[in-house]
């Protein structure tokens, strides 16, 4: 890496004419970071494959010359190239690196990748280019009332995070070894990475912070369109979703797997539909209530409901032997009173319709 450019420090000249050069040089660089650093007019973000990586030019620009020159900051000096804030220096939201701290930790070579800052940008740094006066336009029927946000004290970043670098931090360990040589990318190596979903906030964010501050997350609280489906406005469809859900498990996936997973439920059920109801927060908050149907005189009359509807309709709420605390099961279990065994049939036959099912 050279840093030339950071360490030779020069004589003063205090001639006259030097004087009123450094004078008219300073002012000249504070007029470029004004027009450059804050101003809402950046240029328009570009999609990736298709968007155009401009590495020359930057190259430069004070406080993003620094950074590119370390080949470990590749990827998220390339990614910033594809982003909206592509003409934003990187020192103006960084501003609290010491450059010739980084710079040292570089040239020893002692140091982890990818590179991850422990501190995040303050909400003030943004604030320089983003008024909250103005009007947020989000894209789609989202609703985003950035001021009640903001004046919760919550951080930009909180949500954007990812706006910049595309997430590349976190994605790198996962992709093809081949992108962890970063003296090998090229701009086709960014084009080829970037996506744009990765630089805007996920619902996850949003229902994970709504749930932790106990803050609604019901759907018409963000969004303005909320399309209906017939088959839910079925007076019938409490009690037989289980079974269109068996049938076409892919549309239940698009709404309720987005309701905060849990992990996978230890022991399985062995059945993956059930593991999936399990697992979705959407469904155990009314599977593990008890129905309307099974108040009164239920024990009676429960060996006639789970011959008729089979074994697999209980154990979206109940295991066969007793739960564990990361079964997601309520506490009543078959064998309490029964002696099933998974996947071996009993004698009786009214018995073997359960086990079979199993």
């Amino acid at each position: 890496m050279n840093i030339n450019h950071l360490s030779i420090i020069h004589k003063p000249n205090f001639t006259r004419t030097g004087f009123y050069l450094k004078i008219i040089l300073f002012l000249l660089v504070a007029l470029a970071f004004i027009i450059t650093g804050c101003t809402e007019k950046t240029s328009p973000k570009p999609s990736a494959p298709g968007a155009k990586f401009t590495g020359d030019d930057p190259l430069t620009r004070a406080g993003v010359v620094e950074c590119l020159t370390c080949h470990e900051m590749k990827p998220e000096s390339s990614m910033w190239q594809l982003s909206s804030h592509n003409k934003i220096s990187c020192t103006t939201c960084h501003s609290d690196i010491n450059l010739r701290e980084k710079h040292a930790i570089s040239n020893s070579g002692n140091y982890s990748v990818p590179i991850q800052l422990k501190t995040p940008v303050k909400n003030e740094v943004c604030e320089q280019c983003h008024s909250l006066k103005r009007t947020i336009t989000p894209s789609g029927d989202v609703i985003i009332p950035h001021q009640f946000h903001a004046k919760l004290g919550i951080r930009c970043t909180v949500c954007h995070d990812s706006l910049v670098h595309n997430r590349i931090d976190e994605r790198l360990p996962i992709l093809d070894e081949k992108y962890l040589d970063f003296e090998s990318w090229t701009a086709e190596t960014a084009e080829e990475l970037y996506d744009d979903r990765f630089s805007h906030p996920s619902m996850w964010t949003c229902l994970d912070c709504h749930k932790m501050m106990k803050v609604t997350t019901q759907c018409a609280s963000c969004h303005i369109r909320i399309p209906g489906l017939p088959s839910h406005e079925s007076p019938s469809w409490k009690t037989n979703h289980g079974v269109a859900g068996r049938d076409n498990p892919e549309e239940c996936v698009y709404c309720h797997q987005m309701t905060l997973p849990k992990a996978p439920p230890d022991p399985s059920t062995g059945d993956e539909i059930t593991d999936f109801a399990r697992a979705t927060s959407f469904c155990t908050s009314c599977h593990m209530q008890l129905p309307e149907n099974h108040q009164g005189r239920w024990m009676p009359a429960h060996s006639k409901a789970a011959n008729s509807k089979g074994i697999t309709n209980c154990i979206a709420c109940h295991d066969l032997d007793e739960p564990s605390g990361s079964s997601y099961a309520t506490n009543t279990y078959c064998n309490r009173c029964h002696w099933y065994e998974r996947g071996k049939e009993n004698t009786d036959e009214k018995e073997n319709k359960f086990s079979e099912q199993l």
